[in-house]
């Protein structure tokens, strides 16, 4: 039970760290001003474009390594690392959907040179996205965890 727990701690570790190196990245790559429509901090559809497989490969990752860490019962580590990323998911979905006011004055022009972190803290990308993130980490994480089950079937024993 313990190497499950461990194993998806380590896979939700993983995703994370993969998303901030790689967004990191991204951000570094596209530049604010093609990261950003004008004036604004709405992402662009090509860093949209950018940012979903990424996020899926990430999660390919972490369901790799929960898989990997419990190697005795790597299915359940796998099952219990999408359960989490659907809940928490499923939470920052609601959460932005009920923080989504019609009357809301827009937000003030994001400030030039703004660094990765706080980008990321002041980005704001459609509802749609937040509610495609969990189903994305879900299958990224089945896949990883499935590779990761298919290797150790032909591994010499």
């Amino acid at each position: 039970m313990l190497r499950i727990v461990v194993g998806v701690l380590a896979g939700y570790a993983a995703i994370a760290l993969f998303i901030m190196a790689s967004f990191t990245l991204l951000w570094l790559g596209l530049g604010q001003e093609r990261a950003f429509h004008p004036g604004t901090t709405q992402v662009t559809w090509s860093w949209l474009a950018a940012s979903l497989p990424l996020n899926l490969l990430a999660a390919a990752v972490g369901g790799w390594i929960a898989a990997r860490v419990s190697a005795q019962r790597p299915h359940s580590a796998v099952l219990g690392l999408i359960g989490v990323l659907l809940l928490l998911g499923a939470w920052a979905a609601l959460s932005q959907a009920v923080g989504v006011q019609g009357d809301a004055p827009p937000p003030p022009p994001p400030p030039e040179g703004m660094g990765p972190m706080e980008a990321a803290r002041q980005s704001v990308q459609p509802l749609w996205v937040a509610w495609v993130l969990p189903i994305l980490g879900a299958v990224g994480a089945w896949f990883g965890g499935s590779l990761r089950l298919i290797q150790a079937s032909r591994a010499p024993r």
